[in-house]
């Protein structure tokens, strides 16, 4: 009989043990359950006003998503978006180096960094942008166009054409004749022969 109390005793133990393992795993997965619960409401309200086109409505609910997933990375491309939308720059831009910096291989997050930068006036940012997104799709035709606008904003027309000429090559379905006469930078050489020729060859 005083053998077979320790035994029972040790028995008691473990099953309180592992009463409690299992007590602390059930509560950890509710809490995991309430968190995701918690972003889907905050992501899903965020999406609602940026469809609606209130991107300051959508920021707050956009910022407590990420609270809550820090590694959602859609979410940090809403909320620059967002920013960028209401002309706050600086603070998109902020938003896409922390996203570039979580993923440095995030594709959108390059793009976008560097159409923010050029509609600051930041050039060069913007063209280092565009060639990191390139490295990563080095066969879509739209980053080619991308950078070759840059160019044009330079007055480079030479590294214009020779992008252009790339963005065909990689796009067939880029609209160059619908898109490039209406931009404002390539007004003064809409009629010259070598732009002409471009357009032509964009509807071969």
């Amino acid at each position: 009989m005083k053998q077979i109390i320790p035994f029972l005793i040790i028995l008691l133990f473990f099953i309180s043990c592992q009463s409690n393992t299992g007590s602390n795993t059930t509560e950890t997965h509710r809490e995991i359950d309430s968190v995701a619960v918690a972003f889907s409401a905050s992501y899903d309200s965020g999406i609602s006003k940026y469809i609606a086109e209130e991107y300051i409505e959508s920021i707050p609910d956009f910022q407590k998503a990420i609270g809550l997933d820090s590694f959602n990375f859609m979410t940090y491309h809403y909320l620059g978006i967002a920013h960028y939308k209401i002309k706050n720059y600086d603070k998109s831009i902020t938003v896409f180096d922390k996203l570039i910096e979580l993923d440095p291989k995030n594709f959108m997050g390059y793009v976008s960094r560097g159409e923010i930068h050029r509609d600051m006036g930041n050039l060069n940012k913007a063209e280092q942008n565009i060639q990191k997104a390139l490295k990563l799709e080095e066969s879509d035709g739209y980053l080619y166009a991308t950078i070759a606008m840059i160019h044009a904003d330079k007055d480079n027309m030479d590294s214009f054409y020779v992008n252009m000429e790339e963005a065909i090559t990689h796009s067939t379905a880029y609209p160059l004749k619908d898109k490039l006469p209406e931009k404002k930078t390539l007004q003064k050489y809409k009629n010259e022969e070598r732009f002409l020729k471009l357009l032509e060859r964009s509807e071969d």
